[in-house]
């Protein structure tokens, strides 16, 4: 599944997605501070930010693990 297949079947909710674009959108989530401070660790330790991190962790798990759904509360 692509970035596409979900955006095609699922419908982005404007009051917890906030869109910057055609293509992107801003997350807000809620971490414990030692989270947030491993992830910064992590990435810095790559050579990348936070939210460069993020979307490279959520890529490979969509790629490895999305399925085709229009109910992602399954």
């Amino acid at each position: 599944m692509i970035a596409s297949d979900v955006t095609n079947t699922v419908s982005l909710s404007p009051d917890r997605i906030s869109c910057l674009g055609e293509d992107m959108v801003e997350l807000s989530f809620l971490l414990p501070e030692w989270q947030a401070a491993a992830l910064e660790a992590a990435a810095h330790g790559r050579g990348l930010t936070a939210a460069q991190l993020m979307r490279r962790i959520l890529r490979e798990h969509f790629a490895r693990f999305a399925q085709p759904s229009t109910n992602l509360d399954q």
